[in-house]
This record gives structure tokens, sequence and C-alpha cells, in this order.
């Protein structure tokens, strides 16, 4: 039972899998238990430590009574969760393709030019149109 928890965390920890693919079973047995040491290991890059890593679990509370909890309920329970629209494809038009802007032709960049006299100047600034985006999402 032992060896079929071990294998189960391995493979269900992608950072586990990554050193068990990389260095075998039998090196993993001798490796350094990641729960002696919660410190990160430096394979990958140093800044990764910061990270927060994403919990795949759901933690919901829920109050029953003592009655329900020994002889079991049935309750139904409402999670939000981000999804990309099936419609626009997560762009925000219907047709699912954002359209590029005329006004600074996808650059998100427009040039204004102010003439005083016999000076030019040419300045480049965020689009009025696009708001930088460089795509315009037509309803």
């Amino acid at each position: 039972m032992q060896k079929i928890n071990a294998a189960r965390q391995i493979l269900t920890d992608p950072d586990k899998r990554e050193l068990y693919d990389r260095i075998g079973w039998e090196k993993m047995q001798s490796h350094i238990d990641d729960s002696a040491f919660p410190i990160p290991r430096f394979s990958g890059n140093f800044f990764d430590i910061f990270k927060h890593k994403k919990d795949n679990h759901i933690k919901h509370s829920l109050k029953v009574s003592l009655e329900e909890l020994y002889s079991g309920a049935t309750r139904t329970v409402s999670i939000d969760r981000d999804i990309v629209c099936v419609e626009c494809n997560g762009t925000g038009c219907r047709d699912r393709v954002s359209c590029v802007c005329n006004n600074c032709e996808g650059t998100g960049l427009e040039t204004l030019t102010h003439q005083m006299g016999p000076v030019i100047q040419h300045i480049r600034c965020t689009c009025s149109l696009c708001n930088g985006d460089g795509q315009i999402i037509h309803p």
C-alpha cells in the first residue's frame, strides 16, 4: 500500500513527476523528501519560488446538522469558474476574431502631426480609437 501511495504522489504532482521522469524510481527513493525541506530546488527559474502554486481542489464550507451527517443528505452547491466563451472564443466579438484597428494599423500607437510655421512636429501616442490594444472588437 505504501508503494501505491508513493506512486500516486509522484504521478499527481507535476514537479515530482518531472523529477521521476529525469532520474527514475531508484534515485527517487534515495532523493531527499520534499516534505522535510519545503525550500524549492534550484532546477528551474530562481523566481519560481515566489509563485503561488494553483490548488486544483475546490474547498467549500457547508453547514450540516449532526442528523444529516449521520443519515446523509444531498445539497446543491453553486461554484463560479472562469471559462472561455463558446460564441466568441474569448475575444469578445461574435465572429470569434477581433479586427485590426484602422487608425493605428495594429501597432497601438498613432502619430499626431502639428505644424507651427515651418516646423512640423510628429508625436507618437497611444491610439485614441483602440486605447493601445491594436484591435477593435465590433459588437
